[in-house]
């Protein structure tokens, strides 16, 4: 696709809150430090989004580095289910990403290579998030983790295919769907939690070109257990 090309939306989702930051200092709820960019903050203005991520983006953790995880993303239905496990609202952003989105692009419809407009730039749906233990220690939740695990929700991470500018208001237009609409975030949560697949399914999902390499690993260390 070309900047030249601009197709119509197939799916349009609000912004809620665009989000950047750097790694910093925070203490969690027992008086200990960590260092972590969780703690990303809503931006005013517009930002450049690059191959590189966002400006004024960083992450210092490198098992979440790399050109297929560049731009995170968290649906509001997923805020929903994990409110409704926790008995309380949870704060946004509070999952430490980039986009929090609001209803109509859940970790149940966004698929592996689906291509999305965001302002001027484009991107392409490349793993599911796999959430580490800052998210606990942000949130002051012992059990989020398992909580996601069980309801196989971690929001998304975009690749960046062609850079451009995005401000707030902007909204995600989904303008191409992956190849496959089993490939859903939620359907590959359950596959690498065991709990959907057998190994004629997983070795489809390894030929799926849009899929990060760091997934496709993952799975074939799972295969080999």
């Amino acid at each position: 696709m070309t900047a030249a090309f601009s197709p119509a939306a197939l799916i349009s989702v609000e912004v809620r809150s665009l989000n950047v930051g750097v790694p910093r200092v925070l203490i969690d709820q027992n008086g200990r430090e960590y260092e972590s960019s969780i703690a990303r903050q809503p931006v005013a203005g517009p930002v450049e989004l690059t191959a590189e991520g966002f400006a004024g983006d960083g992450c210092s953790y490198k098992g979440h580095a790399g050109p297929n995880m560049k731009v995170n993303a968290f649906p509001e239905e997923s805020y929903r289910i994990l409110e409704a496990r926790a008995g309380q609202t949870l704060p946004v952003p509070g999952f430490g990403e980039n986009l929090s989105l609001g209803v109509g692009y859940g970790d149940g419809e966004a698929r592996i290579g689906d291509m999305a407009r965001l302002g001027t730039a484009v991107l392409q749906v490349s793993q599911p998030r796999e959430p580490c233990g800052n998210v606990t220690r942000f949130l002051g939740l012992t059990k989020v983790l398992r909580w996601m695990a069980e309801e196989s929700v971690s929001g998304f991470y975009f690749r960046v295919l062609e850079s451009g500018t995005v401000a707030p208001g902007d909204r995600l237009e989904v303008i191409e769907r992956g190849a496959d609409e089993r490939w859903t975030i939620m359907a590959l949560n359950r596959m690498m939690g065991g709990r959907e697949g057998d190994e004629a399914t997983i070795a489809e999902l390894l030929d799926c070109a849009a899929l990060s390499e760091n997934w496709k690993k993952s799975f074939k260390k799972q295969r080999s257990r």
